[in-house]
């Protein structure tokens, strides 16, 4: 199942995923709360997070608390 998570990462990514990532780990405990992932990680400029976007959530990734699903109306 590992690799199979990996795979479908990495078709809509178009790189293998870095599975040490904590957005990565905790998408793969359960990928289908989430979807699929629709881009790249990304860091905002304004508060400096890491986010990115599913097609089910949008996560951010807090360092001092890890996985946050963002909010939004």
């Amino acid at each position: 199942m590992d690799t199979a998570l990996a795979d479908l990462w990495a078709s809509v990514i178009g790189q293998k995923p870095n599975t040490g990532a904590g957005i990565y780990k905790e998408w793969a405990k359960n990928p289908y709360l989430w979807g699929v992932p629709v881009g790249p990680e990304r860091t905002d400029p304004k508060d400096h997070m890491n986010y990115q976007a599913f097609t089910r959530r949008i996560v951010r990734w807090n360092p001092k608390t890890g996985v946050e699903l963002v909010d939004h109306d």
